[in-house]
């Protein structure tokens, strides 16, 4: 695995772009936790004979199961030793997509879908004084579509659902930052009110009406498209779902009077046929609910984000925008203390078991 990735290295440098199928285009691969470790790895540069007799030691059960991610870390360790540094970057650490709903007025507290404004002005510090890119949507699908990795570590930034208080708080901190970003409208309620069933805490919450949008527009912020009403587009007759899909876009287009190219599915719901429908829409690329970093291979529509909550720490932010999930320290230890419980049942000693 070693020498492949090697040699897979040795490709991309004179191609600038991962090889097609090659494992270079998603350090992702095995999930966050498994990404996470790999990168401590090859931070502290640990032979891959080193992690695979640590496995063996652990008995041979569990060797099985962890050697899949060995020579996923192998096929890795061969890579970087063919790379300069900042390729190996680029590669290796994804782009987040930060995922906000609402944003809260002064004195309105953060909840789960509520980020308050003093806590998105924090956050874009943050990104800042951590010297994070932070590139639109867009530039992310263009540099994609050329075959070029983005700028490593990279984030954007999505709203969903067209609150107006995107417009009125965030939109001026994005100003003062200079930060791009993409804003996802249900058209048929512009100007109206979040009705849709599973609005939540969120119901009745004002959206942006058109003049706001297109003041939106003007500044830089990229519209998107986040259907017609807000349904369960799994759940509808295809004709139906292209309606949602296909006329929302129609919808920005001709009152915006801009391209509209990107999408985001509804509470996250989607299949395979309803990711076609929103190909054959024209849009470039899409955006779910689904956690992760996002990585060359990664499908443009089926693009993984990072949901920011208003009732969460600083820390969590932090995990989400480096490793693409805020509560990857939370599933860890919660997997650890999972390991322990079964050996205790069996018997088992679970500091042997649980390392």
């Amino acid at each position: 695995m070693a020498r492949r990735g090697a040699t897979d290295a040795r490709a991309l440098l004179e191609t600038s772009a991962p090889p097609p199928g090659s494992a270079l285009a998603d350090f992702g691969a095995g999930g966050a936790i498994e990404a996470a470790t790999r990168r401590v790895l090859h931070w502290l540069r640990v032979p891959p004979s080193v992690v695979a007799a640590a496995a063996h030691l652990s008995g041979e059960p569990r060797a099985r199961r962890l050697r899949a991610p060995i020579g996923r870390y192998a096929y890795w360790h061969g890579a970087r030793a063919g790379l300069d540094r900042q390729t190996w970057r680029r590669l290796s650490q994804g782009t987040a997509i930060l995922m906000y709903h609402a944003i809260g007025a002064p004195g309105e507290g953060g909840t789960r879908l509520v980020v308050p404004a003093r806590q998105l002005r924090r956050q874009l510090l943050l990104l800042r004084w951590s010297r994070r890119p932070v590139i639109g949507l867009a530039d992310l699908v263009r540099s994609r579509q050329a075959g070029k990795l983005p700028p490593a570590g990279a984030v954007v930034i999505t709203f969903d659902d067209g609150f107006a208080d995107t417009g009125e708080l965030a939109a001026p901190l994005l100003r003062r930052f200079g930060t791009p970003a993409t804003l996802f409208v249900v058209t048929d309620r512009v100007g109206g009110a979040a009705d849709w069933d599973g609005a939540g805490e969120l119901a009745s919450r004002p959206l942006a009406d058109w003049s706001t949008l297109a003041e939106m527009a003007r500044d830089g912020i990229e519209i998107g498209a986040h259907t017609r009403t807000h349904p369960r587009l799994p759940e509808l007759e295809p004709g139906r779902g292209a309606d949602e899909i296909a006329g929302a876009r129609e919808v920005l287009s001709s009152r915006l009077g801009t391209e509209v190219r990107a999408f985001c599915y509804p509470y996250g719901r989607k299949t395979r046929d309803v990711v076609r429908i929103v190909e054959d829409s024209g849009f470039a690329c899409a955006c779910g609910v689904e956690r992760g970093l996002n990585y060359s291979a990664t499908p443009l529509h089926e693009l993984r984000r990072v949901p920011v909550d208003g009732d969460a720490s600083t820390l969590r932010f932090l995990l989400g925008v480096r490793f693409g999930d805020p509560d990857l320290l939370a599933r860890l230890f919660g997997r650890l203390r999972g390991r322990r419980a079964h050996a205790r049942a069996r018997g088992v000693r679970p500091e042997v078991d649980g390392r």
